[in-house]
């Protein structure tokens, strides 16, 4: 503790030096957890300095997060009988510690799911706005500069969003898949923008994992 918090106390002088009004201080999850701490004590730490978690640890928790909420799914025999995760290594994936192959999990259940919903929004389609689908999909893919504001592809996504509400609202079912595919969406968000370096897309998805770390029991991590 005494350690952190020099460091804190040092963050303040070099804001001071180089004039600053605040400064963002990263820790990883053991430090992060005793630097609130004290930060939470002192008013002008509070005033100057914003503690955040290193995106690593952030990735972890929310990851964890995401297996509590679907442990109880079935997606834990999906992952096992279709050999994508070894049934000795799934408590890992699911607790967010194995972070490799719980990103790589993850990504490979986001996109067979989102296949199906794909699959399924096209076979809901009359027969010229599936062609039309066909074709824009096509047309996307064999072009380098990809433009996705065509009145064709928004008129397909206007679509999308009305055949998705329309299914959440009918099956229960559906809409706890959609629920997987939003949060593993946040999950890729977050690692684009944090490896972009883009701060606005950062802050952006971190706000919206922290009701999930509310929901879930991840109080730390939402404070």
């Amino acid at each position: 503790m005494a350690t952190v918090s020099y460091v804190l106390q040092q963050c303040v002088e070099k804001a001071d030096i180089f004039e600053l009004d605040a400064l963002v201080v990263v820790f990883d999850q053991a430090l992060y957890a005793k630097a609130q701490q004290i930060r939470w004590k002192n008013d002008l730490y509070q005033k100057r300095l914003v503690v955040r978690m290193g995106e690593f640890h952030t990735c972890m928790a929310f990851m964890g997060a995401i297996g509590k909420m679907f442990k109880l799914s079935g997606l834990e025999d999906i992952l096992i009988e279709s050999e994508v995760v070894a049934q000795g290594s799934m408590s890992g994936v699911l607790s967010g510690h194995n972070y490799n192959r719980a990103i790589r999990a993850h990504k490979i259940m986001y996109e067979g799911l989102y296949r199906l919903l794909l699959q399924s929004f096209v076979e809901s389609l009359n027969e010229m706005s599936a062609g039309s689908f066909r074709n824009t999909a096509q047309s996307i893919l064999n072009k380098d500069d990809r433009n996705y504001s065509t009145p064709q592809l928004v008129e397909i996504h206007k679509l999308f969003n009305e055949f998705v509400a329309s299914e959440r609202a009918k099956s229960p079912m559906f809409a706890y898949w959609c629920s997987y595919i939003e949060a593993v969406q946040i999950l890729l968000m977050f690692l684009r923008a944090t490896r972009e370096s883009d701060w606005h897309g950062h802050i952006h998805t971190l706000g919206l994992m922290l009701p999930y770390f509310f929901a879930l029991d991840r109080q730390n991590y939402a404070r």
